[in-house]
């Protein structure tokens, strides 16, 4: 090999590794790039690397999944609304709205409401005629929140109640309804 041949072969291996990092590992970087914001959670990233076929096709797959993983995003967290929607229509169901009796020497006349921080929550109230001279009244606050508080809350009330109107006195109905809570 001559001196010149080897100055031209060193050039053009300069030239191809310059037009490999254009046309590829640049690419590859930013690629990489647009798939680390993904993952941090930017789903507005979109990958635009269009210097051949191959990344123009890389790209165009990469945004076609993001795009399929926000709707389906978007449709379980319409799901997950309406089931909440469901669960609050049911526990607000389950609370009494309105009483009115007239017993031979009482007369009875509660109503109450309740606003929870949450789509459902653990709060809960009941009121309801235990005899013609009582009105039997619940008012508690379940730890925690969501669908599993209310479904606890939903429980307790249903044992309370059920142990109240037994004529049981009130400390006993509470702890025979406290014993079937922890079983």
């Amino acid at each position: 090999l001559t001196v010149f041949n080897l100055i031209m072969f060193a050039i053009i291996f300069v030239l191809i590794a310059i037009l490999v990092q254009k046309k590829v590992i640049d690419g590859i970087y930013k690629v990489n790039t647009s798939l680390k914001n993904i993952t941090n959670g930017d789903l507005d990233e979109v990958v635009s690397v269009r210097t051949n076929e191959e990344f123009r096709s890389l790209s165009y797959g990469i945004n076609t999944m993001v795009d399929a993983l926000k709707a389906t995003i978007k449709e379980v967290e319409s799901r997950i609304d309406a089931e909440l929607a469901f669960a609050q229509a049911i526990q607000l169901s389950a609370l009494p709205s309105k009483i009115t009796e007239t017993g031979e020497c009482q007369r009875f006349e509660a109503e109450g409401v309740m606003y929870t921080a949450r789509e459902v929550g653990g709060d809960f109230y009941d009121y309801f005629i235990v005899d013609k001279n009582k009105l039997g009244f619940v008012m508690a606050d379940v730890s925690g929140k969501g669908i599993p508080a209310a479904m606890f809350m939903m429980e307790a009330k249903a044992l309370i109640k059920q142990y109240t109107l037994t004529g049981i006195p009130v400390c006993e109905a509470l702890y025979e309804a406290n014993n079937s809570l922890c079983e």
